[in-house]
């Protein structure tokens, strides 16, 4: 039984959907990762795949009429794109050359669990102000009512 006052969240059928194929098609990903490996190194695989990503999602906005990015956004998505094809996909890549595909899943997917009981633990610090300056807890990541 919930506390009183704490709203009730009900969920449509057609949410119920969305968060299926989010699902689906998020952990087949892995899976597809799994069997271009055999053919692909993992960094050029991954690179191709945010290419080829980023040229559909350009050609779509530009089919409903959205201006084409400036220089300084290309250059920034750039730096994004470079840091997630090395420290994120590309990683994780590199680690399904030893691991299945489920527990890569798995792991990835669990990575928000981990975080909220960090957050709630207060293990998690953010350092405010210049070296050396007081740490503070990262309460604001989870609602204290979480905890």
């Amino acid at each position: 039984m919930l506390p009183p006052g704490l709203p009730v969240l009900t969920a449509s059928p057609r949410l119920l959907l969305c968060l299926l194929i989010t699902y689906l098609v998020w952990g087949t990903t892995y899976l597809a990762i799994r069997f271009t490996l055999e053919s692909f190194a993992p960094f050029l695989m991954m690179g191709s795949r945010f290419l080829c990503a980023g040229l559909l999602l350009a050609l779509w906005l530009r089919y409903r009429g959205a201006a084409m990015p400036t220089l300084r956004q290309l250059r920034n998505c750039g730096v994004l794109a470079g840091f997630l094809l090395v420290g994120g996909m590309g990683l994780t890549a590199v680690a399904e050359q030893t691991i299945s595909s489920g527990a890569t899943t798995v792991m990835i997917g669990a990575m928000p669990i981990f975080g909220l009981f960090l957050a709630c633990s207060g293990e998690f610090a953010l350092a405010r102000g210049r070296a050396g300056t007081r740490c503070w807890p990262l309460r604001w990541a989870a609602p204290a009512s979480w905890c």
